[in-house]
C-alpha cells in the first residue's frame, strides 16, 4: 500500500466517515493485490510442478529408450558371439576331418 497517497487522501477528507471509507479501500485494493499475488505465486508453483514432472517423464522415457538401446546392442553382442562360437567348432571339426584323412592314407 501506498501511505503517502493514503495520507494525502486523509487529508482531503472532511468527515470522519469519508476517512474510514478511504482506509476501507485502500485496505480493499491491498487483499485484492495479495489475491492477486497469490494466484501468480500458485502459478508459478504449477508451472514449477509441471517442469518437474515433465522432467521426471523425460528421465524415464531417457532410462527406457538407454535400456532399449542396451538391450537391442546385447543381442547383437550374443547373435555376433554364438555365430562365431558356431564358425570355430566348424573350422575344427573340418580340422580333425582333414587329421583324419590324412591318417588314413
Amino acid at each position: 500500500m501506498n501511505y503517502a497517497k493514503v495520507h494525502e487522501a486523509l487529508r482531503k477528507v472532511h468527515s470522519p466517515e469519508d476517512a474510514e471509507s478511504i482506509i476501507q479501500g485502500f485496505n480493499d485494493l491491498e487483499v485484492q493485490n495479495l489475491d492477486k499475488l497469490k494466484d501468480v505465486f500458485a502459478t508459478k508453483q504449477d508451472l514449477y510442478d509441471t517442469r518437474e514432472m515433465l522432467l521426471d517423464k523425460i528421465n524415464e522415457s531417457e532410462k527406457r529408450l538407454s535400456d532399449k538401446i542396451d538391450n537391442k546392442i546385447d543381442d547383437k553382442i550374443n547373435k555376433v558371439y554364438w555365430f562365431l562360437i558356431g564358425q570355430t567348432a566348424a573350422l575344427i571339426m573340418l580340422f580333425l576331418a582333414i587329421l583324419r584323412l590324412v591318417d588314413a592314407v
